[in-house]
Order: structure tokens, then C-alpha cells, then sequence
């Protein structure tokens, strides 16, 4: 993805009905663990990355299982993303195991997910969203030093959402923010993958 999108609209799998009746992407997720709910669970055991991506032709199935362990990440399936997550031996895998232990919390876990993660193609994009996020949020030092880095820093993310993690504050909402972003971001590198879009 050489620019992030500028819109949901940019993003390629907003068109697909099949995946954005999913989705509420006004909501934001949570940085911890939260409750899945029960008939979403129902909902959720039976879909596939088949059903999930419609009629769209699946190029690469372990990227289209990547956006399964997404939408269950979406939806607070922590245990069920983990479990895709952790059959995926690539970058786009670990990316998904590391956001799920962030959430966990298992912060030194995250770190060594995002570790095997390396360097990734949505970092560029989430660097961006983030910038864009944190010039319309109240000051803080601690995001600001995130977002002036020249490389996205997943592991300085992971410590800035375990410092405001359930307190309710401005820079939580800011991180959970970032985490939409970087949601939307990854699930799109995802899609585009396991669609070849």
C-alpha cells in the first residue's frame, strides 16, 4: 500500500457487503480484553473465509484466514483469533497474535509477536493514520513521541496502551483510535492478499 487510504471508502474491502455487515467502524476497540457477545459468537462459529469474503475469489487462503482472525479480533474473539493467528507461520499472523495479546494483556508476549512481525507493509500507513489521529487529540508527550518516529513502533505502542489501558482517558481514546486504524489497515492488507485486489 504505497499511501493510506483517506477514507473508508479507499479501503478495498468497504465495497464487500459480506464483510462490512461485520463491521461497526464507528466503534472503537477496546486496548484490553471486553465481552464477546453470545450471538455473535453463534454467528461468528460458523463463518468461513469463504462466506466472510463472499464471492470474491480467494487467491491466498492463509491471508483470507488472516481476516478471520480479524473479524473475530474485531469482535472481542480473543481466543478464537488466536488460535487462526497462531496456525499462520508469516508476518501477517504474527501481526494479529501480537494485537491480541496487546489486548490480552500480555504485553511482553505482544512484543515478541510484533518482533517476528519485523518490518510490515500497513507500518508506512499506520505511521500516517496515527499522525492524522494525534494532531486532532489533546497533547501528550508520550503519543507524540510515537508519532514523530520516521518508522511506525509497534513496541512503543504496546507500552502506550498499557499505561491507559481502562483509564478512561483523553490518551486512551487516542490509542484506541490508532488501534481502529491500524485495525482497518491490517485487515485491508489482508483482504487485498486473499483477494489479489
Amino acid at each position: 500500500m504505497s499511501s493510506s487510504p483517506k477514507t473508508l471508502a479507499d479501503l478495498s474491502f468497504y465495497q464487500a457487503a459480506q464483510v462490512t455487515t461485520w463491521l461497526n467502524l464507528d466503534a472503537l476497540p477496546e486496548l484490553g480484553p471486553a465481552r464477546l457477545d453470545s450471538g455473535t459468537e453463534k454467528r461468528l462459529n460458523d463463518l468461513t473465509p469463504h462466506s466472510l469474503l463472499g464471492n470474491q475469489p480467494i487467491t491466498d487462503l492463509q491471508a483470507a484466514n488472516a481476516c478471520l482472525a480479524g473479524i473475530w479480533l474485531w469482535h472481542n474473539g480473543l481466543d478464537e483469533s488466536h488460535t487462526i493467528s497462531q496456525a499462520l507461520h508469516n508476518r501477517d499472523g504474527s501481526f494479529w497474535h501480537g494485537i491480541m495479546h496487546r489486548r490480552e494483556p500480555d504485553y511482553p508476549n505482544a512484543k515478541y509477536w510484533f518482533h517476528k512481525v519485523g518490518t510490515h507493509p500497513v507500518y508506512p500507513a499506520i505511521l500516517e493514520a496515527a499522525r492524522s489521529i494525534v494532531a486532532n487529540a489533546p497533547s501528550d508527550k508520550s503519543v507524540t513521541r510515537l508519532v514523530q518516529a520516521t518508522d511506525w513502533d509497534a513496541f512503543r505502542f504496546v507500552d502506550l496502551c498499557a499505561a491507559c489501558c481502562d483509564t478512561g482517558t483523553a490518551l486512551e481514546r487516542t490509542c484506541r483510535e490508532i488501534a481502529r486504524a491500524e485495525w482497518l489497515l491490517l485487515f485491508d492488507h489482508c483482504y487485498r492478499q486473499a483477494t489479489g485486489a
